[in-house]
This record gives C-alpha cells, structure tokens and sequence, in this order.
C-alpha cells in the first residue's frame, strides 16, 4: 500500500513538473518573439501603408505570373 502512494506521488510530481516546464518554455518563447517582433514592427503610420502596399503589389504579381503559366500551359 506504501510503494502504491509513492508511485502516485513520483507520477504526480513528474506530471506536475513537466507542465511547469512547457508552460516555462511557451512563456519564453512568447517573450523572445514578442521582442524580435517589436523589432522589426514598422513605426510610423506611412511605413505600414508602405508595407501594405508592398504585399498587395507582390499579390497581384504572383496572381499575373500564375494567370501567364496557366495560360501558357493551355496552349501547349
């Protein structure tokens, strides 16, 4: 009856104990990515409307190249 106590107690302190660590290391990872992306974060509001209008100009640039292959690809 004793050994069946400490098994449950080892179980339960190695459960508890390895939560602990993956809540430790999800907490640090959040915390070095939350710097590295404070980073590079853009600062003013012109350097975010340039940004969106970056990804927008590359989105319709793959659109174009992808509508050329497709069609390309159909006449061949």
């Amino acid at each position: 009856m004793i050994q069946a106590a400490y098994l449950t107690a080892i179980g339960m302190g190695t459960a508890v104990g390895l939560l602990l660590v993956l809540i430790s290391s999800i907490v640090i990872t959040k915390v070095i990515v939350n710097r590295l992306d404070r980073a590079s974060d853009p600062k003013t509001f012109d350097e975010k409307e340039e940004n969106i209008r970056q990804a927008t100009a590359a989105a319709v640039a793959v659109s174009i190249l992808k509508a050329k292959a497709t069609e390309s690809s159909r006449g061949n």
